[in-house]
């Protein structure tokens, strides 16, 4: 489970100048075609520049914008990138003299770690690769993931062996999920500002094809254990219409999961007896019960995310990200218990990826470690 893709409207962080008389209060940067995302700029000694980081789709980057009452700039104001690269450029600070920019360069990085279960340490899983959203074949001989920070699609043998990259940039993947057959792999594709998008790629590669093309927004998708179809997330409005949808894979035709006004999420069982979902706030933990056709409240809390059954489907895994604990729930009667407590556990977070967890192929938990590196960079402004 991701962050929902619909969020309530904030505020774009940009920055603004005012006279210390409180007079003139306008924006330093100009809109240029979208939102400046501008943090922690500084004027250069001489007051000719203004320097700021902003976030792009991928990066931080320094910028930099001549000041708009000098005459010769006037009306033509427009920001300068000036770094690019790998790394996040933080808190730009010129130099005394003007003839430098410092700024912290932090190279992200995380560490894809698995908990044993009789010690409950953390230890590095698949050589400490950077990556998350781990999923296992159901032989347990592959795995998919996302790497971080890129969030491009791999797959790979369970050993780490046979690598192989599946999507490409500017492509930001989540959500991968195998085929029962382990020959596809279904996932979402983010893509900034335009609509979600279900795919399935060829676990060979190839071409990714669409599951369904229309302009509303499709996520978590989640396959039939008969791999004849594809539960997915589907929203119809920004306020509300929030459904769980089943995408017939033979005729091409979708139907709504009856009852599933209002959730989303969704986690077919292996054994397709099952089906959790989550309510809009992610409060309640719903499962859906395919032989009585009915829905029951499985557990209510807040921050419940990133929902996984065990092999045998016997439990659902799940963590409350309000406090932090992963929590195993009995299907069958409901008990549930805390099984780990990941608030020591220091964790990157992503846009539209916030802290995941996952299974691996004997029901371990695995989880994302942070290891990034920062330094502090100098950039030459003069010759």
């Amino acid at each position: 489970m991701t962050r929902p893709p619909q969020r309530p409207q904030r505020v774009i962080p940009t920055i603004w100048e005012v006279n210390v008389d409180g007079a003139n209060v306008h924006p330093v940067l100009p809109q240029v075609g979208q939102p400046n995302k501008a943090h922690c700029g500084n004027w250069t000694p001489d007051g000719k520049y203004f320097l700021f980081q902003r976030r792009g789709d991928k990066a931080v980057d320094i910028w930099a914008v001549p000041d708009s009452r000098n005459l010769l700039f006037q009306g033509k104001a427009q920001p300068v990138q000036l770094t690019s690269g790998p790394l996040d450029y933080l808190s730009p600070l010129p130099s005394k003299d003007g003839k430098h920019v410092f700024a912290i360069g932090v190279l992200k990085r995380a560490e894809l770690v698995r908990r044993d279960t009789r010690s409950g340490q953390f230890s590095p899983f698949l050589s400490g690769i950077s990556a998350g959203e781990v999923e296992f074949s159901r032989d347990g001989q592959w795995v998919t993931y996302v790497s971080y920070p890129e969030n491009t699609l791999w797959r790979s043998r369970a050993d780490g062996s046979d690598r192989l990259q599946l999507t490409y940039a500017p492509w930001w993947v989540i959500q991968p999920h195998w085929s029962p057959d382990g020959k596809r792999i279904a996932f979402t594709r983010v893509m900034p500002s335009q609509t979600w998008r279900i795919y399935i790629v060829p676990v060979d590669g190839g071409v990714p094809e669409p599951l369904l093309m229309e302009q509303r927004s499709q996520f978590a998708p989640t396959w039939a254990p008969d791999g004849g179809s594809i539960a997915f997330s589907r929203i119809f409005f920004r306020e509300s219409g929030n459904t769980i949808q089943v995408f017939n894979l033979k005729t091409g035709k979708v139907s709504e999961l009856p009852g599933s006004n209002e959730l989303w999420y969704p986690t077919w069982s292996l054994d397709g007896e099952y089906l959790t979902a989550l309510s809009r706030d992610q409060r309640r933990l719903m499962i859906y019960n395919f032989a009585s056709g009915k829905w029951f409240e499985a557990w209510k809390g807040s921050g419940i995310s990133y929902v996984n059954f065990s092999r045998d489907s016997k439990f659902v895994y799940f963590e409350n990200q309000t406090d932090r604990t992963v929590h195993r729930l009995s299907v069958s009667d409901l008990r549930s218990e805390q099984v780990a407590d990941l608030k020591e556990l220091r964790r990157p977070s992503m846009p539209y990826w916030p802290f995941w967890i996952g299974l691996a192929a004997d029901d371990s938990l695995l989880a994302m470690r942070d290891v990034e590196t920062q330094e502090i960079y100098a950039l030459d402004l003069q010759p």
